[in-house]
């Protein structure tokens, strides 16, 4: 039976990254809860330092006064694990990471306009578990149709947020590093991975989480009070939320 469920728990791993949402797994989640902070304090200190200077860097942060530092850290981490489990571009990367954040300021600003009709889109869209890249459609058809403009980025502006971000990632968690990958004769293009530190890390904290977390074993262990909606749970299958703030839209890869 312990196995059985150590089996299980690397199979979900494996399902995980090949659906591209390796920030799931266990190891990720735990890299997650621990940078955080520092990631989101790297973000404060250069919002409060580039306020009101010229140039693009300054500018595509000011883009992001409107989001908590501490959102805007957790996208650009779990994006970065996403995308850098094995390897990727940075451009692409870049440009992804600013997506994610414009459709959380365009949710922001729909929801700071009309928080009735966005609540009504909301459910409607959790009612029909519609993904991420449709539900923020329909968003945008909604507010739309109410005559609600939303704010639009440019390519580039994505480009140099992204870059940013992932240069923060970098100085302040260590988890990512670029590096150059040949393609053809004389070229080479910039991929984002994970350090071998980091691998490491989320690596053996997954291998330890599939030999205590054996799933299909007898329960040993009397069950937990209710709490809440998440009724009776073993503490260990109980996943504590890793921001205060949600964000308006969840996205995935």
């Amino acid at each position: 039976m312990k196995e059985r469920g150590r089996d299980r728990v690397e199979a979900d791993i494996l399902k995980k990254i090949d659906k591209g949402t390796y920030s799931e797994s266990p190891g990720a989640m735990a890299a997650l809860r621990h940078l955080i902070q520092p990631l989101s304090e790297g973000i404060s200190a250069a919002l409060a330092i580039d306020a009101g200077r010229r140039g693009r860097p300054s500018v595509a942060l000011a883009l992001l006064a409107d989001l908590a530092p501490d959102l805007v850290a957790y996208l650009a981490l779990k994006e970065s694990l996403n995308y850098s489990k094995g390897s990727c571009p940075v451009r692409r990367l870049s440009r992804h990471i600013g997506s994610v954040l414009e459709d959380e300021v365009r949710m922001a600003v729909f929801d700071g306009v009309a928080p009735e009709l966005y609540r009504t889109v909301e459910r409607d869209v959790n009612r029909k578990s519609w993904d991420p890249e449709h539900a923020a459609i329909i968003f945008s058809v909604a507010a739309k149709a109410a005559d609600i403009p939303l704010p639009r980025w440019s390519d580039m502006e994505k480009m140099h947020i992204g870059l940013l971000l992932l240069d923060m990632v970098m100085e302040h968690t260590g988890l990512i590093q670029v590096r150059d990958v040949p393609t053809r004769r004389n070229k080479t293009v910039k991929h984002v991975s994970l350090t071998d530190t980091g691998r490491r890390w989320v690596e053996d904290f997954n291998t330890r989480a599939a030999l205590l977390r054996p799933a299909l074993t007898p329960t040993v262990v009397s069950s937990s009070p209710l709490d809440g909606d998440s009724g009776r749970r073993l503490p260990h299958s109980r996943h504590p939320p890793l921001l205060h703030r949600q964000a308006h839209l969840q996205t995935a890869c």
